[in-house]
């Protein structure tokens, strides 16, 4: 692991209460509520993306309203909440497409990045969660955070 991996790891692990409160209340898993952090920012409370994304979890100014990026910049643990309730009604709406719950949680994770709308499109057409990095950042997004959420808290 580099040293920018190691702090990127050790910055969520300091966070971690925030992030299970977060995850007990929207009733997700805080291993991909980590991971998404990591995967946005490293898991630091920046502005990003060429000034579109706001703090740990990257809300995108085009796409969040200035409350929401206030909060995510200001309130950390907010933050992850909302991340989690986003997550959580993605989930539910990819399981009411028919989608197996492994799909189901990467069409999730894909519609955070990608948006629902195109996701839904997908969800009716990918047998399985690889090819649901398509259209996302680097065309890897899913698999990323699905492989930092395995392998970086069990």
């Amino acid at each position: 692991m580099s040293g920018k991996n190691f702090q990127n790891l050790l910055n969520a692990t300091l966070d971690w209460n925030n992030i299970e409160a977060a995850a007990l209340m929207t009733g997700t898993d805080p291993d991909i509520i980590a991971a998404m952090g990591i995967r946005e920012s490293g898991y630091e409370n920046v502005i990003g993306d060429n000034g579109h994304g706001y703090g740990i979890f990257q809300f995108d100014n085009r796409y969040n309203s200035p409350n929401d990026l206030y909060v995510a910049m200001t309130f950390p643990n907010v933050a992850a909440e909302m991340v989690g309730n986003r997550l959580a009604t993605s989930y539910t709406h990819n399981s009411n497409l028919g989608a197996s719950p492994d799909v189901a949680l990467a069409g999730a994770v894909r519609a955070y990045n990608a948006g629902q709308p195109s996701t839904s499109q997908f969800m009716s057409n990918v047998p399985g969660y690889v090819d649901l990095d398509i259209g996302t950042a680097n065309n890897d997004y899913v698999s990323q955070v699905l492989a930092i959420a395995q392998n970086c808290f069990h």
